[in-house]
């Protein structure tokens, strides 16, 4: 993240028509993983479908939520997830970026249109609890109904409560749309919100050197106490959100049955306020920059267990349930003795600490003998309060081995990380068996104790750019890697299993790095030498 960019952007005009806008805050989206500083998760299904019957289960896996080459990627896919069709990301920086006027703006690629699909990027503000007396400011949406000609609007919209910030419910909304003239998808666009004491403006250009176009204008300068609903856009910050919907009631609740999956990509999201011709501007900033996890936190905190218990619930009666759950080294294994309402098992890890604000990845392989659906996810044993990846719902076929990886960001630093299996109406004699299990920064190598034998196929590397040595974090087995220059000159060929190798010797530039997969797949990442 480049939360202070470099000072030569600043002394350069930013926009030609208000040189007084600067640049005062971005994520560039360059950390390994999504910045937990910045942004903050949210996931499940809300309430009702999060206000609009809303059809996806949003997650914090990699699947739905990632950094890859330097943009930030979220992911809708049609899957069986948490009692939902589908999944997807929701992501924002309430508590941690929060803004009062200036000019908000991403650069933003969005999904292929498809009927249902829904993507946004947002801003909720901080002066009431509860929508939509907190107003609402949608920089951009594309709502993709049954009727292809929404396909090309992008809709710039505002909400808030009529009777003010305190009154009666009665919400009220302002917008309008704007027909462009390509596929949205085929390209990124900017989207952004002009924001002043007196107006909200939102605009759209086709690229950085393109001229601006105004979507719709909200005018708010009667807006003088809370009594007057608008007065949400003129006293308080607000916060930036991105997602992507699918279904729900914007789009007639429909989403295309023969949708697989579509992605939204953002380069950057950047803040420029003019605090000289508006002195009330104000920046919450509690951000910091992506730090790399040290040697020592690259250890497995599952490579092996010291203890486990079972607490279950029995004809409506919690207890502890001795004998159903037992570690032996890597290996945790759990047999029900009877019926369990709801069964909750514990592996205890290594006394190892999560630190907040890194990005950690939970991976493994899990078999049952009946079918049946279970939660696999982290909580501390000094305070079970402190939970990561509760929503790893996996659901089990007899007899096949299923492998997880799923990823989170603690919000808090805790230790003591304990593996919970959750299950509910666990039949007598069901037994679970979760092997090669591990725990640490998504960031770090696969080097000793951890088996490459992940199955989803996905790379990143660490650090780049890179003076030295370079990390393979691969979730998939790797047969080698080689390293190309920018003409197509194999520079190197390393046969490694997610380990580290050297580049100290390359001169200075790009680089392609090609990992090799067991399977036979190819993929191809960016490396820069420094």
């Amino acid at each position: 993240m480049k939360k202070n960019i470099v000072f030569l952007l600043l002394l350069i005009s930013v926009f030609k028509a208000n040189a007084a806008y600067e640049l005062v805050w971005s994520d560039e989206f360059e950390c390994p993983s999504l910045n937990t500083s910045v942004w903050t998760y949210e996931t499940g299904t809300g309430d009702w479908g999060w206000g609009n019957g809303e059809s996806q289960f949003y997650t914090s896996r990699t699947e739905n939520v990632r950094i890859d080459d330097g943009k930030l990627v979220i992911a809708a896919k049609k899957e069986n997830y948490g009692g939902s069709a589908y999944t997807s990301g929701r992501i924002k920086t309430a508590g941690k970026v929060q803004v009062k006027y200036g000019r908000i703006e991403a650069r933003i690629k969005v999904p292929e249109a498809a009927a249902g699909v829904w993507p946004a990027f947002w801003m909720l503000g901080t002066g009431a609890q509860g929508w939509p007396f907190q107003g609402e400011m949608d920089i951009m949406e594309v709502m993709c109904t049954e009727d292809q000609s929404t396909w090309r609007n992008s809709l710039n919209t505002y909400h808030w409560n009529l009777h003010g910030m305190d009154g009666e419910y009665q919400n009220v909304k302002y917008g309008l749309s704007y027909e462009h003239h390509e596929v949205l998808s085929n390209d990124f666009h900017i989207y952004g919100l002009e924001w002043t004491p007196t107006e909200v403006r939102g605009y759209f250009k086709a690229s950085e050197n393109a001229e601006e176009v105004t979507v719709c204008t909200m005018y708010n300068g009667d807006a003088a106490s809370r009594d007057n609903g608008r007065y949400a856009f003129v006293g308080y910050e607000a916060f930036m959100i991105l997602n992507v919907a699918l279904g729900g009631s914007y789009v007639s609740y429909k989403v295309d049955e023969n949708f697989q999956s579509g992605e939204m990509l953002v380069d950057w999201v950047r803040v420029y306020q003019d605090r000289t011709a508006y002195p009330a501007s104000s920046l919450t900033d509690k951000s910091s920059e992506c730090a790399a996890p040290s040697a020592d936190d690259c250890n497995n905190m599952f490579a092996s267990y010291s203890s486990a218990a079972c607490t279950v619930n029995e004809n409506n009666w919690w207890h502890a349930a001795d004998g159903v759950a037992s570690v032996s080294g890597s290996a945790f294994n759990v047999s029900s003795a009877a019926f369990y309402n709801n069964m909750y098992a514990m592996a205890q890890g290594g006394n190892f600490s999560l630190a907040s604000g890194i990005s950690y990845t939970l991976s493994g392989n899990i078999v049952a003998n009946r079918d049946i659906a279970v939660t696999l996810y982290v909580e501390s044993k000094d305070d079970n309060r402190q939970q990561m990846f509760k929503d790893n719902v996996i659901s089990l076929s007899a007899g096949e081995t299923r492998a997880f990886s799923v990823g989170a960001t603690p919000l808090s630093d805790w230790s003591n990380p304990v593996l919970v299996l959750s299950a509910s109406d666990v039949a007598a004699g069901t037994s679970f068996s979760v092997t090669d299990v591990v725990l640490r920064p998504s960031s770090c190598g696969s080097g000793t104790g951890v088996p490459c034998n992940l199955r989803t196929e996905k790379a990143s590397v660490f650090p780049n750019p890179a003076s030295d040595e370079v990390f393979l974090h691969s979730s998939g087995e790797v047969q080698c890697v080689r390293l190309f220059d920018t003409s197509g000159h194999l520079c190197g060929e390393y046969s490694l299993c997610g380990d580290k190798f050297s580049v100290s010797s390359l001169p200075a530039g790009f680089y392609l790095l090609q990992v090799v997969y067991t399977t036979g797949r190819l993929e191809v990442l960016k490396v820069v030498k420094k």
